[in-house]
């Protein structure tokens, strides 16, 4: 896997020697004091958002909102740490095992937990980009695959103490990836004694959804307190979901959008107001025109239009187009109707209702600490963690119609002779069969048997020493190397070359069998005929995995126009109908296919803090700096390579393969839209920085004034240097009230799939060169090496509020926070139409650059869609945050706590900016709610404690490019709230060991999210839910 130049090896050794220096002049004794009395400690605390050790968290300049493992925990009992995260403002759509990577839970496969800070990673890079720094322990972790994401659900945290967020600038303090913000998952390091928590639950509904967890973590200290180990071992279970439309009532509604009748009629234009009512009406009882279970006819011009074939496929019958229909084709149209009895057999054959993926998650840690000298500190650290996902649910969810609808010849064996006939009169010899996916119960479809499975693995180790030199000075040193896996799995995934040969069924002219038409005699190719029809194609996959791909001698031909194999174990079947075919076709149409992919890392660092002087009264001036070295890797690879390297299919009528629908020139692979490029890379980055607290200014009576600087220079092999930077000020201005400001110049390195990845495929492209009209022509689509880091200007000012004036307000806190993130340099594609206009046009060298024109007969052969530093994206906003934390009196001769925290987020704007084009704002749309809160309140008595949750999403727009009365008659979706409860009892033994039981109820009400069409993972999703949990301590 390590393929590093000689270069970064001398770097690394380089490093690591200096490391090595430190540990061993920490062991020489600077005086027979040092060796007898340890300097005076002050007592810090290390808070995330900054690397100079504090006195307290409310000294930093940088937002923060810390949250406990045990709020966590009640935000969703029992589910992944990125799920529970999800439960915050800051946070949205955030990748999950059991969720998949965001977004609509009724669709994909389970991903890894990956943040979403301000929903920065969302952006139109396609590339799944993360722009949140996740840290454990204040150190970087090892990437989960070619993203960039970070999977938290394998972190430790039976031992997690917090998890810090911050969501001010941080990439001077931590290095990149800190557009959004950072989240740290800080450890108990000081743990001492033993604790085991457990719990089950399951879902009100039908008692699905159940779920287990363990963990056990233990602390003890060895040789007078010299040797201070920790460890943890936690394991989850999390049942499969499986999608049921009983499950949210509004789903028989089957609402949706359909083309205004007066709209079309007036010929109006899409997007402009023409005084005939909008675009879109809103009805219940909507279903698609597009396509039927069984299989609709359109587009022959014969009186065989708007028929389907029945379920056995033997007869066709009308389709009911309803009372108001948008045909398909027509401007704006939506293609879809209503009123018509359609709907009830879409809605009987689609598998609709929340999903979850079935989840398998361990994790463990093991954390030596050991007191060589006073001064000396050594450490050692061991993490592992898996994550699988299951999803035996999730059918092939793909509807062939338009250009992906299958050709049917007019001598198919299974056509009836009533259609047949009529084509023959007409002289037609084949006709487009616009066909779902969706199957009747019992009766397999196309692709309807695919499951999935996704497993993540990790391990990483980390080394160091501790050593304070002098006083209030200290050097710490460390070393860290780990390894992330991949492995995603797809079984009985759709092979479009064995759909096309298998449909395509003929009777043998001399047996009369069934038999696939490219196995007649008349066809039957030979290895040289299937080559030759395809020469001077190319194939999708590069000839050197670790060499981008489009580069020059980096290609190797197409060597079939489908596998070999697809047309020697050929099996025929009846298409027509539904739930027609045998079961030797459906093993033979749907293929397994694995995705591994792993990622290391080298990561070290040295670290020097201390304080510069002493100050002019207000406070010593703290200093931190160091340097930092990352090296990482990666290769990714499908099985079987052949699928990638073969796609996609190709028709070659004249060797009997036919019927493949244009729209599959734009899969990367034989697989249906599966295409895995093999593909490898290599990164590193060396940085410095420096971070100075100085403290201006101190009043008598409490006023002060502290700043905060910081600066890195990271330096990456391949693009260069770039620098990131923080300024920030606090200002107490009253006992109670202290004001904080920070402006930071922030970036984000490119990732390896936007540096490496490569996908190709085939694409229809118009040609402004005269003459040359329009064509299919190869676009390869993915990584460039020369990519740019993304950088980030980030404003922060708001006010910390602690009242202490009156008795009543004492044990409150009030934050608010205003932010400012313009990103620059964004990573996009720009699309292969769009660089062959602009290169023609413009004549711009750098687009031009990325066209290959053939040079016979001057077509555009192929295109590279590369990511390029064109884009923007911008989050405006405000957070605010209160807490009360106070002792009751309601009870005589009761021991009473309350607690209250409200935590809430307002968006004013959430924008992309395309290459070349206006900002569109998200904000306040469907999937990024412009206001969400969490407001928790607690109350204690005794032994019992109760708690109450409320969680509010505010009404959003469908569609943000839509505008209600134009294009939309109504493009609103209604808010949400839903309410959590606890109710807890705990108690203590003899021995001084505690414990606890705990019943958590989630969306007590059963409250159903808005639905219309899809609704996504900001609501709740499953109703009422319940866990019971324990916890001991000793």
């Amino acid at each position: 896997m390590k393929n590093s130049g000689s270069q970064t090896q001398y770097r690394r050794k380089a490093l690591f020697l200096s490391i090595t220096t430190i540990s061993a002049l920490a062991l020489i004794p600077a005086s027979s004091q040092a060796q007898n009395e340890a300097p005076q400690a002050l007592e810090e605390i290390r808070v995330t958002g900054t690397r100079i050790a504090r006195t307290s968290g409310m000294e930093t300049p940088v937002p923060v909102t810390s949250i406990t493992t045990q709020e966590l925990f009640d935000q969703e009992p029992g589910s992944t740490i990125s799920q529970q995260l999800d439960g915050l403002p800051q946070f949205f759509n955030n990748g999950s095992p059991q969720r998949g990577d965001g977004g609509n839970p009724s669709v994909g496969s389970g991903g890894p937990g990956a943040l979403n800070i301000r929903n920065l990673n969302s952006a139109s890079t396609g590339a799944g980009i993360s722009r949140t720094l996740t840290l454990l322990d204040g150190a970087r972790v090892v990437p989960t695959d070619k993203r960039g994401t970070v999977n938290v659900d394998m972190f430790p945290t039976a031992l997690m103490r917090s998890v810090d967020v911050v969501t001010g600038g941080a990439s001077a303090a931590y290095g990149a990836d800190a557009l959004g913000g950072v989240v740290n998952f800080v450890l108990d390091r000081e743990f001492e004694g033993l604790k085991v928590s457990g719990g089950t639950g399951m879902h009100d509904y039908d008692n699905t959804g159940q779920q287990f967890e363990l963990s056990v973590a233990g602390g003890k200290s060895f040789f007078d307190d010299r040797l201070h180990v920790i460890g943890s071992v936690e394991g989850r279970q999390i049942e499969e979901i499986q999608p049921d439309k009983e499950r949210w009532d509004s789903l028989q509604d089957m609402m949706g959008y359909v083309t205004n009748p007066a709209w079309a009629a007036a010929g109006c234009r899409v997007n402009v107001y023409c005084g005939a009512g909008p675009q879109r009406l809103t009805y219940a009882g909507v279903t698609t025109l597009n396509s039927a279970p069984t299989g609709l006819i359109r587009g022959t011009n014969t009186p065989l239009d708007w028929m389907k074939f029945s379920q056995d496929g033997s007869s066709i019958v009308p389709f009911d187009r309803g009372s108001v229909a948008a045909l398909p084709g027509g401007t704006g149209s939506t293609a879809t109707a209503a009123g018509t009895p359609e709907t009830a057999i879409d809605y009987q054959t689609s598998l609709l209702g929340p999903t979850g993926m079935g989840v398998v998650a361990r994790s463990s840690l093991l954390g030596v600490q050991f007191d060589f000298t006073p001064t000396l500190t050594g450490f050692a650290q061991f993490i592992a963690g898996r994550t699988e996902s299951n999803d035996s649910s999730n059918n092939a969810n793909f509807s062939m119609a338009n250009t992906f609808a299958p050709l049917i010849a007019v001598d198919n064996a299974f056509l009836p002779e009533s259609v047949r006939s009529v084509l023959q009169a007409r002289n037609i010899t084949q006709f487009a069969l616009n066909k779902s996916s969706q199957q009747f119960a019992g009766r397999p479809e196309l692709g309807s048997t695919r499951q999935g499975r996704n497993v993540f693995t990790q391990w990483q180790y980390s080394v160091g020493v501790d050593w304070n030199f002098a006083d209030n000075w200290n050097v710490r040193a460390s070393w860290q190397q780990g390894e992330s896996k991949r492995n995603s799995q797809a079984y009985n995934l759709l092979q479009m070359d064995r759909v096309a040969l298998g449909l395509d069924a003929v009777r043998h002219p001399t047996s009369g069998q069934i038999v696939c038409r490219v196995n007649l005699p008349q066809y039957s190719p030979t290895d040289a005929q299937l080559r030759a029809s395809v020469a001077g194609r190319i194939s999708n996959v590069p000839l050197n995995p670790y060499v981008p791909a489009g580069v020059a001698g980096n290609t190797q031909p197409l060597p079939y126009p489908v596998h070999p194999k697809s047309i020697s174990e050929c099996v025929p079947f009846n298409v027509l109908g539904s739930g027609n075919m045998s079961q030797a076709a459906i093993d033979y149409v749907g293929t397994d296919r694995f995705n591994i992919g792993y990622v290391d890392q080298d990561f070290s660092e040295i670290l020097v803090t201390g304080e510069l002087y002493e100050g002019w009264g207000a406070g010593p001036i703290g200093f931190a700096g160091g340097l930092t070295f990352r090296d990482q890797q990666f290769i990714t690879v499908a099985t079987p390579l052949d699928v990638d390297l073969l796609g996609p299919a190709v028709n070659v009528p004249a060797l009997g393969i036919r019927g493949i629908g244009s729209g599959f020139s734009t899969s990367t692979s034989l697989n249906l839209f599966s295409g895995i490029p093999k593909i490898g890379g290599q990164s590193d980055v060396w940085e410095w920085f420096s971070e100075v607290s100085v403290p201006v200014w101190e009043s008598g009576s409490g006023q002060r004034v502290d700043t905060d600087f910081a600066f890195r220079r990271s330096t990456y092999d391949r693009s260069g240097a770039i620098d990131s930077w923080k300024v920030g000020a606090n200002l107490q201005v009253l006992e109670d009230l202290r004001f904080r400001v920070t402006k930071s110049r922030d970036v984000r390195e490119p990732s390896f799939a936007e540096l490496f990845d490569a996908q190709g495929s085939g694409e229809t492209i118009s040609d402004p060169v005269p003459g040359k009209g329009t064509y299919l022509s190869n676009t390869l689509r993915g990584g460039n090496p020369n990519l740019r880091p993304e950088y980030a200007d980030t404003k922060t000012i708001g006010f910390v509020y602690q009242p202490s004036f009156n008795a009543m307000v004492e044990g409150v806190s009030l934050s608010v926070d205003f932010y400012d993130v313009s990103i620059k340099d964004a990573v996009a594609r720009l699309t292969a139409q769009r660089i062959i206009n602009e290169c023609y046009t413009t004549q711009s060298p750098t687009l031009c650059a990325l066209i290959t024109r053939d040079p016979v007969t001057g077509t555009v052969s192929q295109t590279l869609d590369v990511f390029l530093n064109v884009a923007a994206a911008r989050t405006r906003g405000v957070d605010f945050e209160m807490t009360i934390r106070k002792e009751v009196d309601i009870f005589a001769n009761a021991n009473e706590t309350f607690s209250l925290r409200w935590l809430t987020g307002r968006t004013f704007e959430r924008s992309d900016t395309a290459p070349n084009s206006t900002p569109l704002d998200r904000s306040g749309s469907l999937g990024m709610p412009d206001l969400t809160t969490n407001l928790t309140a607690t109350y204690g008595i005794g032994a019992w404690s109760m708690q109450l949750q409320a969680q509010y999403v505010d009404r959003v727009i469908r569609d943000a490019t839509w505008l209600e009365g134009i294009q939309v008659d109504n493009n609103n979706v209604a808010s949400m709230t839903w309410f959590n409860g606890r109710l807890g009892y705990s108690g203590e033994f003899t021995s001084g060991s505690t414990w606890s039981l705990g019943l958590n109820v989630q969306n007590i009400l059963d409250r159903e999210p808005p639905i219309f069409g899809w609704t996504n993972n900001t609501y709740d999703q499953y109703g009422r839910r319940y866990n019971i949990s324990f916890n001991y301590s000793y």
